[in-house]
């Protein structure tokens, strides 16, 4: 046998052996990542679950909302407050009021430091404050001041100019869409109930 044919043989072998090898790592990277791949799955699955489980839940409280009526402050507030946003109507101010604290029945910090009636971050409250009630301060835990305060968060954040506008200036007082949603049905059912 020939030096020449020996040492072709010998690269091929060398060669098969090296592409065997390569096969091999493949093997073991696409078993891996096969893998990956079902944790992916798994996890979107999950996760579509439990998003359509709280989409139903969602829906269904929002189905299932009723009005709860405010005092005749907080009435007085609500609709003497609105009008500072041109377009705003009262009923939003009313229905952000019943989600927030229930109309001031609950103005306790919210575990994210939300504070007063209308449930404001101390921070936002200071930059939209408004003194509501004129007597020199404007009050986080103040109903007054609260409300005329919400009223001008939410015609800073378009509130007023349309319906969609106001639809994203509830997005701004809360950056959930079941927030919207509820306020918005909320809000619908207050001008059924006091027109």
């Amino acid at each position: 046998m020939s030096h020449s044919r020996i040492g072709t043989e010998r690269s091929v072998a060398v060669a098969a052996d090296r592409v065997q090898g390569l096969l091999t790592q493949q093997r073991a990277l696409l078993k891996k990542a096969n893998k990956h791949l079902a944790a992916v799955r798994k996890a979107e699955a999950a996760l579509a679950a439990q998003t359509a489980t709280y989409s139903t839940i969602t829906t269904a409280s929002i189905a299932g909302l009723h009005i709860l009526p405010p005092s005749a402050q907080y009435l007085g507030l609500y609709q003497a407050a609105a009008p500072t946003c041109p377009g705003l109507p009262w009923t939003v101010l009313a229905a952000i009021g019943q989600v927030e604290s229930g109309h001031g029945r609950n103005p306790s910090t919210s575990s994210a430091g939300a504070m007063g009636p209308m449930q404001f971050m101390p921070s936002t409250f200071a930059a939209y404050a408004v003194d509501g009630d004129h007597d020199g301060k404007a009050e986080i835990m103040d109903p007054a001041d609260a409300i005329y305060s919400a009223a001008h968060y939410l015609c800073a954040n378009g509130a007023g100019r349309s319906s969609s506008a106001l639809g994203n200036a509830i997005l701004h007082y809360n950056h959930a869409t079941w927030y919207r949603d509820m306020v918005l049905r909320l809000a619908t059912m207050y001008a059924s109930s006091y027109s």
